[in-house]
């Protein structure tokens, strides 16, 4: 599965474009921005790309849409959040997000299994 979720700001570190992580919802996911491609004035859009296969999608897809969006922020908020603000993810959100279900597609039918 790949989760793409829209932010209105970056909360992670400047310098991690990465993490995996063993035994949570989302073990790896990638961070992202466009200030590199975009001109002076467009809006700078900040994404987090998630990925889970195998076992870890067989778990997502227990779960609706809502309910994964709302574990992968757990974490997020888990693993970013600090004394002073413990859920910058899902303060950050901005409600937009992509779920592709690579089980779903013929010829993929999981990705990396």
């Amino acid at each position: 599965m790949k989760l793409i979720l829209r932010f209105r700001h970056a909360f992670w570190p400047e310098d991690c474009q990465g993490v995996i992580s063993s035994h949570t919802i989302v073990p790896e996911f990638w961070m992202n921005d466009n200030r590199s491609e975009i001109n002076e004035g467009e809006e700078v859009v900040y994404t987090i790309t998630g990925f889970a296969m195998d076992a870890y999608a067989r778990k997502l897809q227990n779960h609706s849409k809502a309910r994964m969006l709302e574990l992968f922020l757990e974490q997020l908020d888990l693993i970013f959040g600090t004394e002073t603000n413990t859920t910058p993810a899902s303060t950050a959100f901005d409600g937009q997000a992509f779920l592709g279900d690579w089980s779903s597609v013929p010829f993929i039918e999981g990705g990396y299994r």
